[in-house]
This record gives C-alpha cells, sequence and structure tokens, in this order.
C-alpha cells in the first residue's frame, strides 16, 4: 500500500488508523480522544470504510468512560471532535451542498448527522448530568448513542438495508463487484490467504493480553484497550479481506513486546548456538516472517503456467500512443493505465460510481456481437481495445463462449471491428459506425 508514486487511498486510510490508536493509548485522556477523534474525521473523508471503526473505537471509549471517571474526557472529546470535525471538514472540502447530499458509500448526510447528533447530545449530557457515578456515565453514553443510532434510523433510508454496491445492477454486480476479492470475506480467500489475514493479528492479540496480565494499573488498562480494538479490527479483516492492514497495525505493539521479551531470554543463554539460532528464529515471529512461513506451507502447488505479459505495463499499451486521441473501450483493469499513460478516454474503469460506464463494458465484452455492437455504438468510443494477459479479459469470455470477447480471443472479429496492426499481447480493433 506504500508503493512509491502508486496512486490510491489505503495508505493513508492505514496511517490514520495508526495515529487513532495513539489517541487511544495516550495517557493524556482528552487529548487521546482529540487526537483520534481527528484521525478517523479525516479517514471519514477519504472513504466510508472508517465507518465501522468509528463505531469501535466509540465503543472502546464509552467501555473505559464507564469503568473509570479520569477517561470520561477521552469519550467526550472523542465524539466532540469527531462530529465537528467531521461536519467542517465535509462542508469544506466538498462544499455545504454535500451536507444535504445523500450517499450509501461516503461519508454524507446518511451517517454525519448522527454524528453530529451523537457529539452535541454527548457533550450536553455530561454538562448536565456530571460524570461522578458509574451510572450517570453509563447514561451519557447511553443517551449520546441512542441520540446518534435514533438519527441514523431517519437519516439512513435506503443504506439501513441491502449492499450499496447492488446499484450496480446484476450483471456488474456479478462480474465485477463479487470478483473483487479485496472486498470479500475471508471464507471466500484461499486457505494460504486466509492465514495471512488471521495469524498477524491472532499472534498481536495473544502477545497483547500476555503483556496486559503481566502489567498492573493504567499500564494494564492500556494493553487490554489494544487488545479490544485489535479483536475488532480483526472481525472486520475477517469481514472485508483489504481491512487486514489496520488489524496488522494493531498487532505491531503486542508483537514487538513479545519479540523483544523473548530476544532478551534468548541472549541471556550462555550457549552461543541457542544465542545465534533462536535471535534468527524470531524473524518468524514478525509478520512478514509468519506469513512467509504460512504461505510456504499452506499453498498449494500450481501448474507450471506460460509467463503472461503485464498488460498494464508501459511497453505493452505504448502502441496506443500512436493513435489520435480517441475514447476506448478497453476492460475496466485496463482504463486507469490508459488514462495515466496515453492521451486517451475510456468507457469505464473500477470505480464503482461509474456505473453505467462498467455496465457498457461488461455487457460489450459479454454480449454476442450483434447486441455488442448496439452496445458499443450507444458509447463515443473509437476503438476497441484487448489484452490478452488480463484475467477479467479471460472472464468475460468464459462467461459467454459466444461473447464478443471470446469472439476476439478466437481472433475472429465481427465485420463491424477492423484491426488496426500491433503487437501481442495487445491489440486494437477500429470501430466501423457505418
Amino acid at each position: 500500500q506504500y508503493t512509491p508514486l502508486r496512486i490510491d487511498h489505503h495508505g493513508w486510510q492505514i496511517a490514520l488508523a495508526t495515529l487513532a490508536l495513539c489517541g487511544a493509548l495516550d495517557t493524556r485522556p482528552a487529548r487521546g480522544g482529540i487526537v483520534a477523534g481527528l484521525a478517523l474525521a479525516l479517514w471519514l473523508q477519504i472513504s466510508s470504510e472508517a465507518l465501522p471503526y468509528v463505531a469501535l473505537f466509540a465503543a472502546a471509549f464509552a467501555l473505559r468512560h464507564w469503568m473509570a471517571r479520569d477517561q470520561a474526557p477521552r469519550f467526550v472529546s472523542f465524539v466532540a471532535v469527531l462530529g465537528g470535525t467531521a461536519l467542517l471538514l465535509l462542508a469544506l472540502l466538498r462544499g455545504p451542498q454535500a451536507l444535504a447530499d445523500s450517499r450509501c458509500d461516503a461519508l454524507s448526510y446518511v451517517y454525519l448527522w448522527p454524528l453530529v447528533i451523537l457529539a452535541v447530545t454527548t457533550v450536553i449530557a455530561a454538562r448536565l448530568i456530571g460524570t461522578t457515578t458509574a451510572a450517570r456515565r453509563l447514561t451519557i453514553a447511553a443517551i449520546g448513542g441512542g441520540a446518534g443510532l435514533a438519527t441514523f434510523l431517519v437519516t439512513g433510508g435506503p443504506c439501513l438495508s441491502g449492499d450499496p454496491f447492488a446499484a450496480l445492477g446484476p450483471i456488474a454486480y456479478r462480474l465485477w463487484y463479487l470478483q473483487v476479492l479485496e472486498g470479500r470475506p475471508i471464507w471466500e480467500q484461499s486457505l494460504s490467504l486466509q492465514g495471512v489475514i488471521l495469524l498477524p493479528a491472532l499472534l498481536g492479540l495473544y502477545a497483547s493480553l500476555i503483556a496486559a496480565r503481566g502489567a498492573s494499573g493504567e499500564a494494564r488498562m492500556r494493553w487490554l484497550m489494544l487488545a479490544l480494538l485489535l479483536a475488532g479490527s480483526t472481525i472486520i479483516a475477517m469481514l472485508v479481506m483489504r481491512a487486514l492492514s489496520v488489524a496488522h497495525v494493531f498487532a505491531l505493539p503486542g508483537i514487538a513486546w513479545l519479540v523483544a521479551r523473548l530476544f532478551a531470554r534468548v541472549h541471556a543463554s550462555r550457549a552461543a548456538l541457542v544465542r545465534v539460532t533462536g535471535s534468527v528464529a524470531l524473524v518468524l515471529l514478525t509478520p512478514a516472517g509468519l506469513c512467509a512461513a504460512w504461505v510456504a506451507v499452506a499453498a498449494k502447488p500450481e501448474p507450471a503456467k506460460a509467463a503472461s505479459a503485464n498488460c498494464r505495463a508501459a511497453s505493452v499499451l505504448a502502441p496506443l500512443k500512436a493513435l489520435p486521441p480517441a475514447t476506448l473501450f478497453a476492460p475496466l483493469d485496463l482504463g486507469p493505465d490508459i488514462l495515466v499513460q496515453t492521451r486517451h478516454s475510456v468507457i469505464g474503469t473500477a470505480h464503482h460510481r461509474n456505473a453505467a460506464g462498467i455496465t457498457a463494458v461488461i455487457e460489450g465484452f459479454v454480449d454476442a456481437p450483434d447486441k455488442a455492437r448496439a452496445v458499443v455504438a450507444q458509447t463515443s468510443a473509437t476503438y476497441v481495445v484487448t489484452c490478452d494477459g488480463l484475467t477479467e479479459y479471460r472472464l468475460y469470455g468464459q462467461e459467454n463462449k459466444q461473447g464478443l470477447a471470446a469472439m476476439l480471443m478466437k481472433r475472429s472479429p465481427p465485420d463491424w471491428l477492423e484491426p488496426v496492426s500491433t503487437k501481442a499481447p495487445l491489440h486494437i480493433w477500429r470501430i466501423r459506425r457505418d
């Protein structure tokens, strides 16, 4: 996620999750709540993937608020800063009209106002009721949480049920969204990937609990807070694979503590062999070492396959630069690279907001040539572009053996496509409009 020059948002999400964790473990409760609230409010502007973590941190802080009076400032400052900052940032970054915009897949009216109501009612309740007793603190959390939940029941609308991505339409949902494994649950992943998701998180959870058992006072509570947030983030990672990054970050403190403790024990040995082999073996407890070891054991051997070209490489897409600027009817996964590396436009990319473009591309490649021609004709495309090494392209061919993609794979294009001379694996056809 941190590859140099990578154009993506996940790296920022991981960084903000780490900052929120710092707020959760800050020895100064009010400051910690402010830091966590700011981090999650900014994360919400980037992606609605922050929403489950907002709920997780709010629940964890509310629990500590109920258990210990000195932790009340962390919870109150967190919800206050979260709601206020989310409101201000949304208006600043997307304009005041965004405050009334309703979207299920991003921070909008649907989620914003429950957070604002949570902030306002919690702060007012804390001021009026006070935090002197556990019962009063529980009442404050219940009032704030109840008001936020009630507001969401009012603002949620269609977001309360169903998958927000179902709006893509059945064919795009099935042939694109369900094929994006990073957004799928752990039980749909391979055995090797299941271990990659779980093992670092479970080791970090185990180590955090062991560290908590050996600590006392506020140090123990910080370890338990870490374990609670790690457990919650692990559950999220099990439901959405790409969330494993946050769980692994939250696992790092416990793993680091465990490795340091074991390293000290190994180094205390008088035997050089124990010191050397033991120190090296501890590499297996790092997330990278643990995952590598698991993959080596769990991965099933696959028959050797001929190396396929990288369809996204500049050398492969270079022939497109010889064409005059045009709109290309190309597979979704090629779209971003075409936009970055050439002067051309595309019909769709793998970004769900462009439901019409995604649907047009899939239907155009899957439908039989005569029907596909009608789909392509409704677009502004001048050329059809394919690449032999693209998994998405092969999927279209497998979906309909008589579809356009399957025909193009057989080098049997319909008469409304005129081949343009180029070098495999890239293939270009000019669309005849007559």
